[in-house]
């Protein structure tokens, strides 16, 4: 899988957090919740709040240690502010990450 690593700058309680979604982020969300990553993003892509907020675990990291995504810590803490205020982020970082199916346009080629 050939994952077009993107990421978001984000702000909470005056401290610096980049979300992050790479192959770590893929690794830690089945360690974490027990399920094929493919049928997570299935989840996510419903609201699913677990999936959600599962992605948004593996994902967010304090910018200063860019490659440590926070995991427990995200889960450990304010889940209901997670989901109110980063659900759309993480979606959206998430759908910008993976690849688009682009077999129409090799065919042409």
């Amino acid at each position: 899988m050939n994952l077009l690593k993107k990421s978001k700058e984000l702000t909470i309680e005056n401290e610096e957090f980049v979300m992050e979604f790479d192959m770590r982020s893929i690794a830690l969300y089945k360690e974490l919740s027990n399920k094929p990553f493919v049928k997570g993003v299935g989840d996510l892509f419903k609201y699913d709040d677990e999936a959600i907020a599962m992605f948004i675990a593996c994902t967010l990291r304090r910018k200063e240690e860019p490659t440590k995504p926070l995991g427990k810590e995200v889960l450990e803490g304010d889940i209901l502010y997670f989901l109110l205020n980063h659900s759309s982020d993480v979606i959206e970082l998430i759908a910008m990450s993976l690849p688009s199916d682009t077999s129409k346009n090799s065919k042409k080629n």
